[in-house]
């Protein structure tokens, strides 16, 4: 119902080609299995049999391996991002069974949430760029 609903708007006001609208359309089928919002203040994204939750809040952040898997970036790359991360101090991990919490440490929280919303903005203005999410 939502993807005929935007396919519409965007035909409509001739914004995008029915070639981008398709490539939107499988991007999104193939993305949101793996990423969802859960209600208003909070992401997720699995990765592989890691879950990866993240808080919309200023208090806690925003967790950016949501952009780099929408961007089409592996499994494998996406973990080494998050680890580079995590090894840079700019995330705390907190492991709950299956579930991997990321937190923002204190000092890297204002930057890391303004380039997280920077990302995830850029992320959707660059779905002609997407071919693949893996």
């Amino acid at each position: 119902m939502a993807s005929r609903k935007i396919t519409r708007m965007y035909q409509k006001k001739d914004l995008w080609s029915e070639a981008q609208v398709a490539r939107y359309m499988d991007w999104n089928s193939r993305f949101l299995h793996r990423y969802r919002r859960l209600g208003t203040d909070a992401l997720e994204l699995r990765l592989g049999d890691i879950v990866l939750t993240a808080e919309l809040t200023a208090e806690e952040g925003v967790d950016m391996s949501t952009a780099a898997n929408a961007l089409g970036l592996s499994r494998q790359t996406a973990r080494g991002m998050i680890s580079k991360w995590i090894n840079d101090g700019h995330y705390a991990l907190e492991r709950s069974g299956r579930s991997a919490y990321i937190r923002l440490t204190p000092k890297r929280r204002v930057e890391a949430l303004k380039r997280a919303r920077g990302i995830i903005d850029m992320m959707f203005e660059c779905i002609d760029d997407v071919t693949s999410v893996e």
